[in-house]
C-alpha cells in the first residue's frame, strides 16, 4: 500500500476537533497568554469553513466533529509522525535542554 498514506486514500474517517486557542504563550510568570489567539467568532467561521471544504471532498459521513467553543473530552491513540512547532525565544545559552 505504498503511497497511500492518507485518510482519504484509506477510506479513514476524520476527527475534527476546534483548538483556536492553541495559538499561546508563555508570561514571564509561566501563565498561558492567549492574546495573539484568534476571536472566537472568526475562529468559529474559519473551522466552519474547514468542515465544509473536507465535506465537499470526501464522505461527508466520514467528517465528525464536536461543538465549538464547548469542553471536550477526546481520547485518542497516536499511531504515527506527529509535527509540534514550538515558536520561542532562544534559550540563553547556559540554560541546558529540557528533554522528557
Amino acid at each position: 500500500m505504498a503511497g497511500r498514506h492518507g485518510a482519504k486514500q484509506r477510506g479513514l474517517d476524520i476527527l475534527c476537533v476546534s483548538q483556536f486557542t492553541l495559538y499561546g504563550k508563555l508570561t514571564k510568570k509561566n501563565q498561558p497568554d492567549y492574546k495573539a489567539a484568534m476571536k472566537a467568532i472568526p475562529a468559529k467561521a474559519m473551522y466552519e469553513n474547514f468542515l465544509e471544504l473536507l465535506r465537499s471532498q470526501y464522505e461527508t459521513d466520514k467528517i465528525h466533529d464536536g461543538v465549538f467553543g464547548a469542553m471536550m473530552d477526546v481520547a485518542l491513540v497516536n499511531d504515527g509522525p506527529v509535527t509540534i512547532v514550538i515558536d520561542s525565544d532562544a534559550l540563553p545559552s547556559s540554560t541546558p535542554p529540557i528533554i522528557e
